[in-house]
Parts: C-alpha cells; structure tokens; sequence
C-alpha cells in the first residue's frame, strides 16, 4: 500500500535539502508524450512508412565502460575500417532499404521518431509498443523551426498536428526533403503492452510516469536524481496556463534536452496527453534535492 502524502513529505523533507539549479538564460520546460498512432503489419495504402528496426551493423557503447566519469552516457555508431565512425543522416538512411517493425502514415513515424516511442494499434483491435531501441547520433533539428524560419507554415500553425498536416498534404519529395532537414533517426524494438497503465521505459530503464519523470541532460543531472521543478503549465481543466510545482525522477533524456535548467515533462499517452505536452514550453526553475549533508560543487543557495 502507498504511504500517504503526509509522511512522503516528511521522510523527503528529513532526508532531503533542495538547491536551487545555477540560473541559465536557456532553461525551458517542454513536453513529451507517447503517441497512439494506427498501424498495418504490412504496407496498404497510406500506411506505407517503415517504423524501423534497429540495423544489424549498428554499435552501442557505453562510455562509463571506459570511462567511470561518464556513466550512463552512451553513444552509437558503426564500425568502418576498423573505427568508429557516425552512423548516416536521415536522408541517406531513408534511401536505402529498411527493417520494418510495422507500417504507418510517413507523418507518424517522423512524430513518434520525435517523441521517441508510440503505441501502435492495428485493426483486429491489438495494441503492441515500438520503443525506443537506438538513435545515429547526428544532432536533432526542428522541422517546425526550419518551416518557420522558410515562410513555409504561419507561426499560429506550428503545433505538432499541423505540422503532420503539412507533411501529408505536401507532394512526395518536398515533404520528404523538408524531413530530411533533422538528420536525427530513431530506431525502435517491439514490445508487448502487458499493462496499459504503465509508460514507456526511459533513458534509466524504467517505465515513465505521467508528471512524474522528466527527460534531462545527463551531463548535469544523473538518471534518479530527484528534482522540484516549477513553471507555467496547461490547464488540466481548461486550455489556459498555470504555475505549477511538482516533484520529479530524472528517468529520460532527448537529442534537444541541453543544459543545467532544461526538462522535458512527460505527460503520459494519448491525444490529451498530446495536447498538453505540445502547449508545455516556457522558462523553468529547477531545484535538485540532494541528501542532507551533501552540497553540490556549485548552487545558488537554499
């Protein structure tokens, strides 16, 4: 059985003291979600994008192996003469053959790539999970940034459903050359959804909790790190903003999660979930909370 709120609070606030997050001009709250997107178990009709597969010829390492500094960061790429060397970009990956987990619309595969794990529903009703199984390591670029920046898309209609909009009613070849501008490419394994209550496993290994986890630069913070964060969120009840304080896991990390004052909320599953997640972007202030007793090397106070 849960303990209850008031003694949670106790043991946090006995065991725990917060320090304020050096102050950067680039903190920023923003979220995330997991996405349920149709499917086919083969290619029929407008469902004829690769949700991919992780590529036979792709390495993962784990840095901390080498180096004790750098534990629990880890990089991707091939092996070519003997080295290893970065794995291709989008636009050469995508004109070549790929493994294919499932089948979907182009625009849901460049979403869930972007959100970095989905559940996949197909028509007999079953519903199985594409998971995040590895990335190329090139740096992420916003597709909504570049259509902005081009006069392509008005700012009014930037959100992530607009810009799918764009993708799908955009000829071929300009839909896929204006993808191609995020030389990020997300891979992906099957996995079963025993328990549809529970979220996708992040950077840590463990599934996400709605509110609870956040996705965070691993260079600053280390996964399991226990954060109180505050900023200007969505409306559970209406479409408006406010301030909320809540206490979160840094469970996950993402190719735009950058800096010290910089999170990434995940919001749970499905379009609510999406909703909020895509009006979540504002300035953030963070504390760490760390055991009583220990001060980190640099704080801005208590």
């Amino acid at each position: 059985m849960d303990a209850p709120p008031a003694e949670l609070r106790a043991v946090l606030e006995s065991t725990f003291r917060p320090y304020a997050v050096s102050s950067d001009p680039a903190s920023k709250l923003t979220g995330y979600f997991e996405p349920v997107i149709e499917a086919r178990r083969a290619p029929e009709g407008v469902f004829d994008a690769p949700i991919p597969s992780r590529p036979a010829d792709l390495i993962s390492v784990d840095l901390g192996v080498f180096e004790p500094s750098l534990a629990g960061r880890r990089v991707w790429g091939r092996v070519e003469a003997g080295e290893l060397r970065l794995y291709p970009d989008r636009a050469a990956i995508r004109s070549g053959p790929e493994a294919a987990l499932a089948w979907a619309r182009d625009s849901d595969v460049f979403y869930l790539q972007i959100q970095g794990s989905g559940r996949l529903v197909y028509p007999d009703g079953a519903v199985e999970r594409a998971a995040f199984a590895a990335h190329n390591h090139r740096p992420f670029r916003s597709l909504a940034r570049h259509l902005l920046d081009e006069g392509m898309i008005p700012p009014a209609r930037a959100g992530m459903d607009d810009i799918k909009s764009w993708i799908e009613q955009s000829p071929g070849a300009e839909a896929a050359a204006a993808m191609n501008i995020n030389p990020r490419y997300v891979w992906f394994g099957r996995e079963a959804v025993t328990d549809p209550s529970t979220g996708p496993k992040g950077a840590q290994g463990i599934p996400l909790t709605p509110l609870g986890s956040l996705a965070v630069d691993p260079a600053h913070h280390p996964y399991g790190a226990p954060l109180f964060i505050r900023a200007r969120m969505p409306d559970r009840i209406g479409s408006g903003q406010a301030e909320t304080s809540l206490l979160v896991v840094a469970q996950d990390a993402g190719g735009a999660i950058k800096g010290p004052v910089r999170g990434d909320l995940f919001w749970g599953w499905g379009e609510d979930a999406g909703a909020r997640a895509a009006r979540t972007n504002g300035p953030l202030a963070m504390w760490v909370l760390l055991p009583a007793g220990l001060s980190p090397p640099q704080t801005t106070g208590q």
